[in-house]
């Protein structure tokens, strides 16, 4: 099976209105941007590209990832990774993930993935099946990560996934409902260009559904406490 060529875009910036200084701030004493990076680093792919938002936060991933590779961290066989200012044009709260990856899309025959480093434990197996889907079935566009979830879930006050009346079905009856988790979109760069979206409007798309701790999205305080007892469960020092 032949294999597309493989870019991954992981966006950062260096002010987080929901938790400060997120990107670089030490989760198990690794910034949390390491995390996403050094499981990416065992996946195969051509090159990553940090795409960063603050001078200051360029500065410092530039410094790091120069001592990641002197200490062998990062060996000699890894990716290219990159480090890329964002475009001034793109600085600004309001744009919405499609936007940022518009500077890097430039070929139709490249599969691109658009990572995030709040997704610290996306397995490599995980984003490898990602790639694969467009290696196996060449028509494939674009995927995205979700949450499937198994309950009974309403929306402004109408059942989404069962039927009030009648009888009420069991909980592992349900259809699952598939939630973005945001880890992670991949998607051919001809679709990009052409749809200028990284997933949704294709008839060739599929969701991957992920499992927990993979799911674990950090944007507030809250989500960090619960990455960093993930942590110490996989150290063997946390309660099951």
């Amino acid at each position: 099976m032949s294999r597309n060529k493989r870019v991954v875009v992981i966006p950062m910036k260096e002010n987080n209105q929901r938790l400060s200084g997120k990107n670089v701030k030490l989760l198990g004493g690794t910034p949390l941007y390491q995390w996403c990076l050094s499981t990416m680093c065992e996946v195969d792919v051509d090159r990553i590209v940090l795409d960063i938002w603050g001078s200051q936060l360029a500065t410092q991933v530039t410094t790091e990832l120069l001592q990641l590779h002197a200490d062998g961290t990062i060996e000699n066989d890894a990716p290219e990774i990159s480090v890329i200012p964002r475009i001034p044009e793109l600085r600004d709260e309001m744009i919405g993930g499609d936007k940022l990856l518009a500077p890097f899309v430039t070929d139709p025959g490249t599969i691109y993935m658009q990572a995030h480093v709040t997704s610290p434990f996306v397995s490599p197996e995980a984003y490898t099946a990602a790639f694969e889907q467009f290696d196996e079935d060449p028509d494939f566009e674009c995927t995205a990560s979700v949450t499937s979830i198994q309950q009974r879930v309403w929306y402004r006050g109408t059942p989404v996934n069962f039927n009030v009346f009648g009888t009420i079905q069991r909980t592992q009856d349900l259809t699952s409902v598939d939630v973005e988790n945001g880890a992670f979109f991949a998607f051919r760069g001809s679709y990009y260009l052409r749809e200028g979206n990284r997933f949704g409007t294709s008839r060739k798309q599929a969701v991957m559904s992920l499992e927990y701790p993979d799911t674990v999205d950090i944007d507030t305080a809250e989500d960090f406490e619960e990455a960093e007892r993930v942590v110490a469960q996989m150290a063997g020092g946390g309660d099951d």
